[in-house]
């Protein structure tokens, strides 16, 4: 059931969800069109398809063991909906909520949750709450409970990628093919893969601006201009997510009451960066690590391989000081803060870094 839940999860965000992801997941919301995809080729090797239980169903999945590594097609029966806001999707004894993001602020969580921008109103709610995190180090509880997962990540983080017809889709009750529910029509469920990422590849390269998000997985319901809009003012919004990431890993694991380096908190109060130096926002910085403190504790966060370690004292304050500064930099801080000579503090931060970098936390460009 653990794999199932992946595939489902990896539909859901449409991400990969770290070593070992899932193929293609194809979302049914009929069981009308099952035959219609297994004549059309979609139903391939590693694919998983959700399908709705038919009312005659007396035992649903009873083989959902076999998709852990066989590499073929897996039909899985559901009951209940991921489509329509506030619905309730059951297998087995495991059930997911989907939500509208608006409401999250008065909902209690109950269970595992994926929340869904479904409009205008929704996006900017988002963004209202990114800001808060941005400028007041403030995270929605919500975001970062454990049980609870935001939707379509590739339209919400400008340098997200987005998984693509390639490794999912959703298919309505009157057959229409979307990258997600909320998604732009790209065919049809009888069409080829070829076609589906051709006309997906078609609506991207006309509406996507540089810098902005995935414009196919929520282009239904999400103006093209207002999403361009609120990416151009903000090209921290894929570091926001993987803070939220960061953090809701953090809880699970018991820690709470953490602040995120670079969202209104440092954990060195005087650490100094300019835009030339300060490395936590670039886009070509989106995956660096970010560390995540109190007065007790802090971690390290890898977003690209989705784990966190524990730091020391200095080593996480100077693990901050090269992600802020990058290495040779942050020899001018580290030399104030420790009391050292430049050429100390630089076989310091080295030293730091390179261990950093055997466990697999840092890429081996951030050590120049």
């Amino acid at each position: 059931m653990r794999k199932v839940i992946q595939y489902l999860l990896s539909w859901g965000l449409g991400q990969d969800l770290g070593p070992g992801a899932p193929g293609r997941t194809i979302f049914l919301d009929s069981v009308d069109r099952v035959s219609t995809l297994l004549d059309s080729g979609l139903y391939a090797n590693d694919t998983v398809v959700f399908a709705p239980a038919e009312d005659n169903d007396s035992e649903m999945n009873p083989h959902l063991s076999e998709i852990q590594g066989t590499g073929h097609p897996v039909l899985v029966r559901y009951r209940g909906s991921l489509s329509n806001l506030g619905d309730e999707l059951s297998i087995g004894d495991f059930t997911i909520e989907a939500q509208q993001y608006a409401t999250i602020d008065f909902l209690t969580i109950a269970g595992p949750t994926l929340v869904r921008i479904s409009g205008e109103d929704d996006f900017g709610v988002f963004l209202r709450d990114a800001d808060l995190a941005k400028e007041e180090g403030i995270f929605s509880p919500f975001l970062t409970h454990p049980m609870t997962q935001l939707a379509d990540l590739c339209a919400l983080g400008g340098t997200h990628a987005c998984s693509g017809p390639d490794r999912r889709l959703t298919v309505d009750t009157l057959g229409a093919a979307r990258t997600g529910p909320f998604g732009l029509t790209i065919g049809t469920a009888g069409d080829s893969l070829d076609t589906l990422t051709d006309n997906y590849w078609a609506w991207r390269s006309r509406l996507r601006t540089p810098g902005s998000g995935c414009p196919v997985c929520l282009g239904e319901v999400l103006a093209n201009s207002v999403q361009f809009s609120g990416h151009a003012q903000r090209p921290w919004l894929s570091r926001y997510l993987y803070a939220l990431d960061a953090l809701r890993m953090a809880r699970a694991r018991g820690f709470t009451g953490l602040n995120v380096s670079g969202f209104a908190h440092r954990l060195c109060p005087n650490l100094e960066h300019d835009d030339r130096t300060a490395l936590d926002y670039s886009a070509s910085h989106t995956k660096s690590p970010l560390l995540l403190f109190n007065d007790v504790d802090a971690l390290l966060y890898d977003p690209s391989h989705m784990k966190q370690f524990k730091l020391g004292g200095d080593s996480a304050r100077i693990a901050e000081m090269i992600l802020t500064c990058g290495v040779k930099d942050a020899a001018i801080p580290a030399s104030k803060l420790f009391g050292l000579g430049h050429k100390r503090a630089l076989s310091l931060v080295e030293e730091t870094a390179d261990q950093l970098g055997r466990a697999g936390v840092f890429p081996s460009s951030r050590h120049t």
